[in-house]
């Protein structure tokens, strides 16, 4: 960049995406020759949902990778490993980094993650729910306050931050997402 004399470079661009982009390319969503440029080596791993056996290995890289300074790296329970298990991971592997990454913050040093720890964000009938934390206002209604929340928190999750991405597959437009956030403190980089 910037200069005058040609430089030779070898360059492998490798792309993941959760998107059918066959088919978004026959729906004209996705630029057909662009496909075929990437499509050169195609490599598809399943959802973690579908790899269950995966999740204690990378748990335990991601404890290591997370591991506070000069200190050993955290446990996670019995019952903190069945959570895990058992939970459909809609945000895959960016999803457990997160969980994982959390719950070293919020467990104590030297303590085992239990599921008060662990922050899923899909509904799975076996997670711990904090109770409210609102004085005043009804318990149904914080509930569904954190549902709201959490359904907000996924989609961007999902869409890897895009905005108008996460509002279109919420149905809502991006001006209403922009103030749901602002509103419950999630973070949108502009």
């Amino acid at each position: 960049m910037g200069g005058l004399a040609e430089i030779e470079v070898d360059v492998r661009l490798v792309a993941a995406t959760h998107r059918d982009l066959e088919k978004d390319a026959a729906a004209d969503r996705f630029r057909q020759d662009l496909l075929y440029r990437l499509n050169v080596f195609r490599i598809e791993i399943a959802p973690l949902r579908e790899r269950p056996e995966d999740i204690p290995p990378l748990a335990a890289h991601l404890l290591e990778r997370h591991r506070r300074p000069g200190g050993e790296p955290a446990r996670i329970s019995a019952a903190a490993a069945r959570l895990l298990a058992d939970y459909r991971w809609p945000g895959n592997v960016r999803e457990l980094r997160n969980v994982i990454e959390r719950a070293v913050i919020l467990c104590p040093d030297g303590g085992a993650i239990g599921p008060e720890h662990l922050h899923l964000l899909e509904s799975t009938g076996a997670r711990p729910r904090a109770a409210a934390q609102t004085t005043g206002v009804p318990r149904s209604t914080a509930r569904l306050r954190d549902a709201e929340r959490d359904h907000l928190e996924t989609a961007l999750r999902a869409r890897d931050g895009n905005v108008q991405a996460a509002a279109r597959d919420l149905g809502i437009s991006r001006g209403t997402l922009y103030r749901k956030a602002r509103k419950y403190g999630i973070p949108i980089d502009r």
